[in-house]
């Protein structure tokens, strides 16, 4: 798979409550007016992502390339090369709380990837977590930076 030279409204994928799975694909120079231009996973969302090439890939709100809110998110072996959001430059989880008594809670686990040159204009250059829980092993930044904090 190759996607790229796209600007949306929203994601190319939004998963609400369901399973995405993105295998050994490349993704580049797009661009969300919302989180997340590749995925967007949202109240119970579980995704998925192997392999993959993301590049130039950018959002206005939180995850330049992919955002999770009450989602789970496994990101194995993949790059963001000049990847960029508000919050987040390439990727950015938080927990979704529609009442006070039961939020949906956001966890990530990202393994062996690579961050080049991501940035965030706020905070999180390559990566934020907002709440939830988040593990992060073998990964390599370079050249990321955020405009306030991380």
């Amino acid at each position: 798979w190759a996607w790229g030279g796209g600007e949306l409204a929203g994601s190319f994928v939004h998963a609400i409550g369901s399973s995405v799975v993105m295998v050994g694909s490349s993704v580049r120079s797009c661009r969300s007016q919302a989180d997340g231009a590749a995925i967007r996973g949202f109240s119970g969302a579980t995704v998925m992502v192997s392999g993959c090439e993301f590049t130039d890939v950018s959002s206005d709100g939180y995850g330049g390339a992919l955002s999770g809110v009450g989602a789970s998110l496994e990101v194995h072996d993949s790059n963001f090369t000049n990847c960029s959001s508000q919050v987040g430059g390439a990727i950015s989880t938080a927990d979704y709380v529609c009442s006070q008594t039961d939020p949906v809670v956001s966890h990530l686990l990202v393994d062996g990837c690579a961050f080049t040159a991501c940035v965030a204009t706020e905070r999180g250059g390559a990566v934020s977590v907002t709440s939830g829980t988040a593990s992060v092993t073998a990964a390599r930044f370079e050249g990321c930076y955020a405009g306030r904090t991380g």
